[in-house]
């Protein structure tokens, strides 16, 4: 079963609070180090409880993405978990130039198959 969404609704909440709360304060104040230790517990709690068990295919889409990503001093700003392995697969080529749209992936992928 997955992860209680009430549960992981609150904890999001309670962190958006805290970090509308951080903003009252100054840099360096100790009401504002204190805010943002706490916000790194209630992420950290939010990671485990929303922590799914990746396949092994997507799992080496996704490092292939990431490798790609560091050789190009880029940063992975999104979550790439929750996307499909289709859409994963897409993103690689498109990212190494092998194709520009959908429909030279969708070729790509049927050359492959067949």
């Amino acid at each position: 079963m997955g992860p209680d969404k009430y549960y992981v609704r609150d904890l999001k909440k309670a962190y958006s609070i805290l970090r509308k709360e951080r903003k009252n304060y100054p840099k360096g104040d100790e009401k504002r180090i204190e805010l943002h230790r706490q916000m790194k517990e209630l992420k950290e709690k939010i990671k485990k409880a929303t922590y799914v068990e990746l396949s092994p295919e997507k799992q080496t889409i996704i490092d292939k993405i990431l490798s790609h990503y560091r050789k190009e001093n880029r940063d992975a700003t999104t979550d790439l978990e929750r996307f499909s392995v289709e859409d994963l697969e897409f993103h690689y080529y498109k990212i190494t130039g092998k194709v520009k749209t959908r429909a030279e992936y969708k070729l790509l992928r049927k050359a492959k198959v067949s």
